[in-house]
């Protein structure tokens, strides 16, 4: 299933609407593991959103410019919805200044940003990656570490930040990822 057009006048890929679609059933799913109710979601234009939760903010620019992401900035803020937590969607992977942009809002927002392609794949139901579950609960990570024997967390093998994983969940430094791999054993990582 092909979900880019190629353009040849551009001699460039184009997105269709069929990759909207399954970017949007992605996030949709990646929105539920993160235990939002998807069924509160309201649409509007390019963007998703809960009231007081979460908003989900599309700018599928081809040509996406730091002067562009910044007067897109500038309507995020004159949104009249509040919310805890802003998502970017954005057409391609970011170039340096892009991310440069998105850093100076993350004072303003609690802010990610994901590109399309990146949202193709469903990470969690890949048959190439084992089961994650992430552990923020206090008393279960004070279990894990009477149960492995540790006094630290900081002596559990990591799992960093960037890690596709850890950015799907939206796990934070100190949480702890249970992972259950095919061969029965569980491996524990902390969110480094």
């Amino acid at each position: 299933m092909n979900f880019f057009i190629y353009d040849k006048l551009f001699k460039k890929k184009i997105m269709t609407q069929q990759m909207i679609k399954k970017v949007k059933k992605n996030l949709l799913k990646m929105l539920k593991k993160r235990k939002y109710n998807i069924n509160l979601f309201e649409t509007d234009e390019n963007k998703m959103y809960i009231p007081k939760e979460i908003m989900v903010y599309f700018i599928l620019s081809s040509q996406l410019k730091p002067n562009l992401l910044k007067q897109e900035f500038e309507k995020i803020k004159k949104i009249e919805i509040s919310f805890k937590k802003l998502i970017i969607i954005v057409l391609k992977k970011p170039t340096n200044s892009l991310i440069k942009i998105t850093k100076l809002h993350k004072k303003e927002f609690d802010l990610q940003l994901f590109w399309c392609e990146e949202l193709m794949i469903d990470k969690i139901n890949h048959r190439l990656v084992p089961k994650h579950i992430l552990i923020d609960n206090q008393e279960e990570i004070e279990y894990i570490k009477k149960k492995v024997k540790i006094n630290e967390l900081l002596n559990l093998p990591y799992i960093l930040r960037t890690d596709p994983i850890v950015k799907y969940y939206d796990a934070k430094p100190g949480n702890i990822f249970k992972i259950n791999r095919t061969c029965k054993y569980t491996y524990y990582r902390y969110v480094y």
